[in-house]
């Protein structure tokens, strides 16, 4: 999974946007995000979860999980599974 870094300021945003939200920039790299932290959980009707996770380079995003149950503060892997649109999955770190 990747998000993208603005190369004029290093601020990472998930999903990519054309310009940097913080300076304004246009130029920026994907960067490969392999886990990050849950934020927080909701579980919904259906019984799935939704996670906030922060990944390392610092962004917050959504993503499902997958696999069993997880704690707030806990890793957790990071997979994007969408096909031409960002779908974030997460599951319990190993």
């Amino acid at each position: 999974m990747t998000v993208r870094r603005c190369m004029d300021c290093g601020h990472a945003v998930f999903p990519a946007r054309l310009w940097c939200p913080s300076c304004g920039g246009e130029r920026a790299e994907a960067v490969t995000v392999a886990g990050g932290t849950v934020l927080s959980q909701a579980r919904q009707r259906d019984g799935s979860v939704i996670l906030t996770v922060t990944t390392d380079p610092g962004v917050a995003l959504v993503a499902r999980l997958e696999g069993e149950a997880v704690a707030t503060g806990q890793r957790v892997t990071l997979e994007d599974r969408g096909e031409g649109v960002p779908l974030p999955w997460a599951r319990p770190r190993a």
